[in-house]
């Protein structure tokens, strides 16, 4: 907070002169009230309630800031976009740490030994709340405002089912930086089917990528245009000649959300009757294998199986049915 100050103290200096004592003096003072307001509030800590509202204070001046930087940048006082989003980002990311503060507080303050006579009995959420259980999720996850900042994108190849990304970015420390993204044009859904002596179907092929033979569930890619059900009955019967009665999806997985957003879901398919598959070209070399559903658990805990969706979904189905 108080780098945060000194940084936008610095950029209303650039600003005209008019407007270095009318919005220029507003943002400096709303800044400078972050850092006052966590100080006097940390110096009152032994309080929850005055401690809780001086945190809360803090929040108002940091979305004053924000509010002043945005008038700066519209009415083109301030010009550099580049020091416009490079600031706001920081405060953003000021905000969301004061909230998971904010958050601890309520739900982590001890209080005094002797309770001071001056210390109000409302609470800003109720303790029941606090205290729940199911609230410990809600603390721990971030609120959903991305503290990074796009500044550019360029994209650098595609083909029909990926498309690569650059991205000029602002990092959430505030730097400078370059972002690669894999964007997957397609869902990637698997199925495990489960007959009622609990056997299960594995896909086998070469996998071009890997250089290697691979032991697989159904798998392929679901195009926008269908949902992802029929993606996963078409996927099955293709290479299977398996149809199913019932189904249910049991998961849904980011594959590698550091590079890519690629997203995965699991079926698990009964009632299962056989037919033909129907594959294509790039599946001529796909062998099926029918095999008890054990084993192919004890394939995904020697290693033999390492396909992310197949060890993702078959462990699923382990625990639903304790298989």
């Amino acid at each position: 907070a108080r780098e945060l100050s000194v940084e936008i103290h610095e950029m209303t200096l650039t600003l005209p002169k008019f407007e270095q004592f009318e919005e220029g003096q507003q943002i400096r003072r709303s800044s400078k009230s972050v850092c006052s307001n966590i100080v006097e509030g940390y110096g009152r800590r032994i309080y929850k309630q005055d401690f809780i509202k001086f945190i809360i204070y803090s929040l108002s001046s940091n979305d004053e800031t924000i509010d002043h930087l945005e008038l700066l940048f519209e009415t083109h006082s301030l010009k550099d976009e580049i020091i416009f989003k490079n600031i706001r980002a920081k405060a953003e990311l000021l905000s969301k740490k004061l909230n998971n503060f904010l958050k601890a507080i309520q739900q982590l303050h001890s209080k005094p030994n002797q309770r001071d006579i001056n210390e109000p009995d409302s609470v800003y959420l109720p303790e029941s709340r606090i205290r729940n259980p199911e609230s410990t999720m809600e603390h721990l996850e971030s609120n959903t405002h991305s503290p990074w900042t796009t500044l550019t994108q360029e994209d650098i190849y595609e083909n029909p089912w990926i498309k690569l990304e650059e991205h000029q970015v602002i990092n959430p420390a505030g730097g400078k930086g370059i972002y690669g993204k894999v964007h997957f044009k397609n869902t990637a859904i698997g199925i495990i089917p489960l007959d009622d002596k609990n056997n299960t179907w594995l896909v086998g092929q070469h996998r071009y990528v890997l250089n290697e033979w691979s032991w697989e569930i159904p798998e392929g890619g679901g195009p926008a245009t269908q949902t992802i059900l029929e993606s996963a009955k078409r996927e099955l019967l293709e290479e299977t000649g398996l149809k199913a009665e019932r189904w249910k999806e049991i998961l849904k997985a980011h594959l590698s959300n550091s590079v890519s957003d690629e997203v995965g879901y699991v079926f698990l398919a009964q009632g299962l009757s056989e037919g033909d598959h129907e594959r294509e070209a790039t599946e001529a070399d796909m062998k099926v294998w029918k095999l008890p559903f054990s084993e192919a658990l004890d394939m995904v805990m020697t290693g033999k199986i390492t396909d992310s969706l197949s060890v993702m979904g078959i462990l699923k189905v382990s625990k639903l049915l304790k298989l």
